[in-house]
């Protein structure tokens, strides 16, 4: 198989898999209320500071943000900015990145529609043509303890690990 045919083969399964996190993006905005759902975002903090309309800085930032306009174009639904953002968040997270999902508000009519976009620490992936017009208002970052598996901190978790007391209770009652 040549170079050409496994770049092609790397695009269209980059599609597809953007096609799926859209997919689970919408399903989820449309049939949840967000309370239920905005917890796999990650935990509600500060927006980075990251000027929108700065283009993706890594390779893998501008391959998730191709592969969602790819998977986009050929959707036969309509999505909207929160669906992007959070498909473009689950597409960094299963390529060992990590991504903030942005909520903003309209700088001249708060009121009005909301806007989400995806920013890393350094570039905005999705959504950022229009960002500039917004104030973030909530930001949704990955709890990379979580993500890394390294578990809840010790001196925060509810029970304490007691591993090493009970080995060694097993030991000393074997004796």
């Amino acid at each position: 198989m040549d170079v050409r045919a496994l770049l092609d083969i790397r695009a269209v399964l980059g599609t597809v898999e953007a096609a799926a996190a859209l997919g689970v993006a919408s399903l989820l905005r449309r049939a949840l209320p967000m309370r239920r759902w905005s917890r796999m975002l990650g935990t509600v903090g500060a927006a980075p500071a990251v000027l929108p309309g700065r283009p993706p800085a890594t390779r893998r930032d501008r391959r998730v943000a191709v592969d969602l306009r790819r998977a986009e174009r050929r959707l036969p639904w309509t999505l909207n900015c929160l669906d992007r953002a959070v498909a473009g968040q689950l597409l960094l997270r299963r390529r060992g990145g990590a991504g903030t999902v942005v909520i903003g508000l309209d700088r001249l009519d708060p009121a009005g529609v909301p806007h989400a976009w995806l920013v890393t620490s350094d570039s905005v992936i999705v959504g950022g043509e229009v960002a500039g017009r917004f104030v973030a208002a909530t930001a949704f970052s990955p709890d990379l303890r979580r993500q890394l598996g390294l578990g809840a901190d010790r001196s925060t978790s509810r029970r304490p690990d007691n591993t090493a007391e009970r080995a060694a209770n097993r030991r000393s009652s074997t004796r």
